[in-house]
């Protein structure tokens, strides 16, 4: 299975080769001769504006998808909890004041610490 970084990928590459596509579409219709470019312009000039248009949509859309996706780093996403010694309410690991009863969390391990010494 392709991952879903792979496949926004190949969309921001496609956006970018429409883009290349679309200049070359233009400066195409630049180069006509004036008497030419008045049957023709309809042909490359919107097909270059919509290969622009198109290509631009791609980039965006895979950029913005990108952000959306997950990191595979899990230590961002676990929320370590404990335990609050005097009234039992669950705190995350860094808190250092339960916010339930007020009590400091520091002086309870150090109390805990110099108990089991």
């Amino acid at each position: 299975m392709v991952s879903q970084k792979r496949v926004l990928v190949l969309l921001f590459v496609f956006g970018l080769i429409l883009l290349g596509v679309a200049a070359f579409a233009y400066w195409h219709y630049l180069q006509q001769w004036e008497e030419i470019r008045f049957l023709y312009h309809a042909h490359f000039r919107d097909t270059a504006y919509l290969l622009m248009i198109l290509g631009v949509a791609c980039i965006i859309a895979s950029v913005a998808l990108f952000s959306r996706i997950p990191s595979n780093d899990s230590s961002e996403n676990v929320i370590v909890v404990k335990k609050c010694p005097d009234c039992g309410e669950t705190l995350m690991e860094d808190m250092k004041l339960c916010p339930y009863c007020g009590k400091t969390l520091k002086e309870k391990r150090k109390r805990a610490k110099a108990r089991a010494s």
